[in-house]
């Protein structure tokens, strides 16, 4: 009776306390609903009562009726016309949501210019921040400057934490979105058709911890996604750190990324197709950045901008068909293009792992080349492991050309090219470097840089765009080691002999996947790259001179080029898993047993399969099963499942591809042979049949009832149960 008064009084004492926590919370937050068949008149709390214009919503908003945290929905369907004007905002546990509501296609907002600001909504700077925009449809009739304006201000640090997502802009004049001083801001998802995603910042306004994610805008007049400075103060005028844009999509714009500010940058993913001018620009200062596994298409100037920048990453992105321009170009200070700063310098720029294509089709009189390089403020600049290829017979005349009367490169360090595969479709490799002063043939390039080649890298298709290594290419295999130990150590901390190829995810994302000698699947936390010097996620040993890359490469090295070469890439395909045991299941190692069997296929060969045992104390069992015929494997044990308890398992199997795939879980309990009913319970139950069969006897292992396997149902198999009774084997 104890243990009861204490949890009764205990529930009355909390009981209380929880609704009262439920209720205030209730009672704070209420949602209002717009629909065209509204009337502002109603409450707006209901879709049965809604309001009707976005007029009203202001009135509510500026009056006081609309507070902290209430959410606001527009009705699927429907079509609003007016500015939205946000002055209350959200908190951290209660974000302030627009969105919609009911069946059908996204509401719409549409401004036609004459109201307030001319934007669909917009954000003030007093506000608390603390929003999430999404599922809503903009729409402009006469020019509209943004369809989401975030106005943000140097003296308000809490407008923070916006989140916009599903929204879709057509015909905005300036912008799908529009921000200044938003920190820790998430769009995902979105879509603008002749509009554009702009963050600007300055000294007033900075912006930092953003995530662009899954968004496409296309047909622009403007950039496809911009961070850039407000100002041309290149201390002051500044966007921030911490930005990253995954898996976006520009089409028809200017230029598709125009990153001129901040710090600690990544595309990742994204795509740039038929812009007019330059693909994804680099520029004004900008540190710390990575562009990964990205593709430009048809840009009309360059592909690949990179200028006045430090710690620059450029890896495993496809860049073909550019019509007007370099493939690459890279550019300091006082260039014809004038988006360099008179200063500008870059350091630590390292582009490895790309492939750089000239449009096999042109037919003008254009003579510009695969990479261009101009002037000669330079420091730690390699370019290695790429290709760069025309399979025009004509054209272009240089593969490679250096602006700018300074330049001494190739003879200067502080420029270096690494094993990268050069080709031109006319097969000849007479007079294609222009170092600024002069033509190099091959044999004169490879004087300088002897580990660069010249040879057709064999594509499977550049007419379509499939860049991937067909089989017979020279650029399989023959990538160089991106980086090697410096001394030796035992540690976390390894010095490098150039740490510029690596980065350690700027603090938004996982850092890279590297080796070091023999030890794989090291996670870089941290990188100092004036100290050349990473930081990895658990401690190992290592000796002077191990080599160190990325982990993702197959065979016996990395390939030259953007994706790595698997002449394989169908799975093994794991079937019919199946268990049997001893009957009945005894731990006994004597006399249980289990067999777990399988079906594995290749397309080619495969090369291995082990079965996975998670055991009930949470470790492990990984065993090599074994070959009965052709595509049939088994592992029978007696000891593997010997102990009482819940197991489950799965097949794990590789073709000679290196190619791997793990089936699903599967649930196996062995009981103790103390559980006669195998209930997962010693009780009384299990007494109960012994009683029933007591007396009786049988072979060894012959059933759960002789507990001790001797043959013979005595009082001693009584004994064993009751020694154990009340226990839960399960856990």
């Amino acid at each position: 009776m104890k243990k009861i008064s204490v949890f009764i009084i205990i529930g009355i004492l909390i009981s209380p306390i929880v609704y009262i926590n439920i209720d205030n919370a209730l009672a704070d937050s209420h949602t209002y609903y717009v629909a065209n068949n509204g009337s502002d008149t109603n409450n707006g709390l209901s879709p049965s009562s809604p309001w009707r214009t976005i007029g009203k919503v202001n009135t509510a908003l500026n009056s006081g009726v609309i507070t902290l945290g209430d959410d606001i929905y527009f009705k699927r369907g429907d079509i609003f016309s007016g500015e939205l004007n946000l002055l209350v905002g959200g908190s951290s546990s209660n974000y302030m949501i627009i969105g919609a509501y009911g069946t059908g296609v996204r509401p719409i907002i549409e401004n036609s210019g004459a109201s307030g600001n001319g934007n669909c909504i917009i954000l003030w700077y007093y506000t608390s921040g603390y929003y999430t925009i999404q599922d809503l449809h903009f729409m402009d009739t006469t020019g509209t400057k943004e369809a989401i304006s975030i106005y943000g201000d140097a003296y308000n640090k809490d407008f923070n934490n916006i989140i916009i997502r599903n929204v879709y802009g057509e015909g905005i004049g300036g912008d799908l979105i529009f921000m200044s001083n938003t920190m820790n801001y998430t769009i995902e998802n979105c879509e603008g058709n002749e509009c554009t995603i702009v963050s600007y910042g300055d000294v007033d306004n900075r912006q930092s911890n953003g995530r662009v994610l899954n968004c496409t805008v296309y047909n622009a007049v403007g950039d496809g996604f911009t961070l850039h400075r407000a100002g041309s103060d290149t201390t002051n005028d500044d966007a921030g750190s911490n930005h990253l844009f995954y898996n976006c999509t520009v089409y028809g714009c200017k230029d598709g990324f125009d990153i001129s500010a901040g710090q600690n940058v990544i595309l990742d993913s994204c795509r740039v197709w038929d812009c007019q001018s330059i693909g994804i620009i680099i520029d004004h200062d900008i540190e710390n950045v990575t562009i990964q596994n990205c593709i430009v298409n048809n840009s009309n100037s360059s592909g690949i901008a990179i200028a006045d920048s430090s710690n620059v990453i450029v890896r495993n992105n496809k860049v073909w068909n550019t019509t007007d321009g370099s493939a690459l170009y890279i550019a300091t200070s006082d260039n014809s293009y004038g988006w360099a700063d008179e200063d500008g310098y870059i350091e630590n720029l390292t582009v490895y792992n790309n492939v750089f294509i000239y449009p096999s089709t042109f037919t003008g009189t254009y003579t510009n080349r695969i990479i261009s390089i101009s002037y000669d403020f330079f420091s730690d600049t390699v370019i290695k492991n790429n290709i760069f290829a025309s399979f025009n017979s004509a054209q272009p005349d240089r593969l490679y050309r250096v602006y700018g009367s300074g330049i001494v490169i190739p003879s200067d360090d502080d420029v270096r090219f690494d094993t990268n595969m050069w080709w031109h479709g006319s097969g000849s490799s007479t007079s294609k470097w222009w170092t600024g002063s002069s033509t190099l043939n091959l044999a004169q390039w490879k004087g300088y840089y002897p580990t660069d080649d010249f040879d057709n890298p064999e594509f499977n298709n550049v007419e379509t765009g499939d860049l991937d290594l067909n089989v017979i290419s020279p650029c399989i295999d023959a990538g160089a080691w991106l980086a090697h130990t410096v001394g030796s150590g035992t540690g976390t901390t390894i010095t490098l002999d150039d740490a510029s190829y690596f980065m350690d995810g700027y603090g938004m994302t996982d850092g890279d996947n590297i080796f070091v000698g023999d030890d794989i699947n090291l996670l870089i936390t941290n990188i100092n790259y004036k100290s050349n010097q990473i930081t990895v996620n658990r401690s190992i040993t290592w000796s002077i001179g191990e080599n160190v890359s990325l982990s993702s490469y197959s065979g016996d090295k990395s390939d030259i080029g953007a994706i790595e070469f698997i002449q394989n890439e169908l799975y093994p395909v794991i079937t019919n898993i199946f268990l049997t045991s001893s009957n009945p299941l005894d731990t006994d190692p004597l006399y249980g047993w289990v067999n777990v069997s399988c079906t594995v296929t290749d397309n080619v060969a495969v090369s291995q399969v082990v079965l996975r045992i998670h055991n009930p104390d949470g470790s492990w069992n990984n065993v090599s099963m074994v070959t009965r015929t052709a595509g049939k494997y088994y592992y029978r044990t007696t000891t593997a499942f010997s102990t009482a308890g819940n197991y489950s398992y799965n097949i794990w199997a590789k073709d000679i591809s290196n190619n791997a795939i793990t089936s699903s879980n599967v649930a196996f309990s062995m009981p103790a042979n103390w559980d006669i009913n195998k209930d997962g319970q010693i009780t009384v139950l299990d007494l109960t049949q012994i009683s029933k069969r007591y007396g009786e006897s049988g072979p060894h292992g012959w059933t759960r009832e002789d507990t001790n396997n001797d043959r013979n149902i005595t009082v001693i198999d009584l004994v064993i149960v009751t020694n154990h009774y009340g226990e839960n084997w399960f856990t």
